[in-house]
């Protein structure tokens, strides 16, 4: 049976956590559309090249909701950093079973 979408989000998530930035390549398509509050990309090398440069701390989460559409998928977590939680929400679009376009949210002011 084909890896469900939410899965493949779902993986995103916990890699990113796991601050296993080489092993989201693998999820994502070469021409990634990333917005977020804090940065815009527009290919995974630039958006991964971002993340080596400032690597995420390894942190725990848990998943709030997972809505699964056509060729999308939203998940909403928390993000449990030191000090503050940061809920999140991601939206992942899909082409091909990998991810295409990747809208993060987050209120970027619980970062300070």
């Amino acid at each position: 049976m084909a890896e469900r979408l939410n899965q493949i989000a779902l993986q995103f998530i916990d890699r990113f956590c796991r601050g296993e930035v080489d092993a989201l390549r693998e999820l994502l398509v070469p021409d990634l559309q990333f917005t977020g509050p804090l940065f815009l990309f527009h290919s995974r090398d630039d958006y991964l090249q971002a993340l080596r440069d400032d690597p995420p701390a390894p942190s725990t989460y848990k998943i709030i909701n997972v809505t699964e559409g056509d060729e999308a998928v939203a998940v909403f977590y928390t993000l449990e950093k030191p000090g503050t939680p940061l809920h999140i929400a991601q939206l992942f679009r899909f082409h091909a079973r990998l991810i295409s376009e990747i809208h993060l949210i987050f209120d970027s002011k619980n970062l300070v």
